[in-house]
């Protein structure tokens, strides 16, 4: 999952702390990546159609991106963070064969995980360096509808 920084949020949000100087933003992408396993059973309700349930354990790596707020000839620059942490997701679906090897699959699932960016490195224009700390949750719910092709 990689979600790009708000830019003209933040931009817009700092203008009001320095009266209307204008703010420019620079900023990558919030990011998080990981591995899981799990169980899954799938429960028959006809010849050629299965409900599907699954959940997983594992864990995620996620990464803060490096962001450079600009203003009235400063700048204060936030330093990209990773941390690896717990993961899991759970689900539901419905399978039908419609072909031999031929599959419509249709579901949905919930993923959760959260990270703990501990002394993110803050420098000013003027040299001044300072740490801080933030959490953040990450948590989705994904919906899919495919073709699936059974080996």
């Amino acid at each position: 999952i990689a979600n790009p920084v708000d830019a003209q949020y933040i931009a817009d949000e700092t203008a009001k702390l320095v009266l209307g100087t204008p703010v420019t933003v620079e900023g990558g992408s919030w990011s998080t990546a990981g591995l899981s396993g799990g169980l899954y059973y799938g429960i028959p309700i006809g010849e050629k159609t299965k409900i599907e349930a699954f959940g997983m354990i594992g864990y995620s790596n996620s990464q803060s991106p490096e962001t450079i707020i600009k203003a009235a000839g400063a700048s204060v620059k936030q330093e990209s963070k990773s941390d690896v942490n717990f993961a899991f997701d759970i689900g539901i679906g419905i399978r039908h064969d419609f072909a031999k090897r031929m599959v419509w699959h249709l579901n949905m699932d919930y993923t959760g995980t959260s990270a703990d960016f501990q002394d993110v490195v803050i420098t000013a224009s003027d040299g001044t360096v300072d740490k801080t700390s933030f959490s953040i949750d990450y948590n989705t719910i994904n919906i899919g509808l495919g073709i699936g092709l059974r080996f």
